[in-house]
């Protein structure tokens, strides 16, 4: 499955249908179809090649092989995902507290007015980055996704 959402991908990023695409180009591909690699995996991945080289898709597969590049989505990207489908939005990348707990509602994971503040006093506390707008708090989902994937305190202990 991922394998043919990396080849559809691909087609749409080979604008001039070179049936090639460069190194920054396959890195955007990746993001695209959900796969969230850092720059240092990426470098990691091409650190052999030259940088200017472009790599078919048939290449680039094989290089994935050969240096055991996982294709697999991460779990803060499948988490965030999840996010975005509660949000009936795709392209959403931070939440309101109201989203969030109605969120968190849909889930069977009611938050209480107090959890809730107690989380976003927690996202300021982890540098999850919360954002300010209109009167309202918004939790940017992948910084939401690593706090809550990580070993960052619980609800219930809060203390760093």
């Amino acid at each position: 499955v991922m394998k043919q959402k990396l080849e559809r991908s691909f087609k749409k990023f080979d604008k001039y249908n070179e049936q090639r695409l460069s190194q920054r180009d396959w890195m955007a591909v990746c993001r695209h179809t959900g796969l969230n690699p850092s720059d240092t995996q990426m470098k990691a991945l091409f650190d052999t090649m030259d940088p200017n080289k472009k790599l078919s898709f048939v290449e680039f597969m094989n290089l994935c092989q050969e240096k055991q590049f996982s294709l697999a989505p991460d779990h803060a990207t499948l988490l965030v995902s999840s996010l975005q489908e509660l949000l009936n939005d795709p392209h959403a990348r931070t939440m309101s507290l109201d989203d969030l707990k109605r969120c968190m509602r849909d889930l069977g994971e009611p938050l209480s007015e107090k959890e809730l503040q107690q989380l976003v006093s927690l996202a300021q506390r982890c540098s999850a980055r919360p954002t300010y707008g209109n009167d309202d708090v918004r939790i940017a989902l992948d910084d939401l996704a690593y706090m809550l994937l990580s070993n960052a305190p619980t609800l219930n202990n809060t203390t760093i």
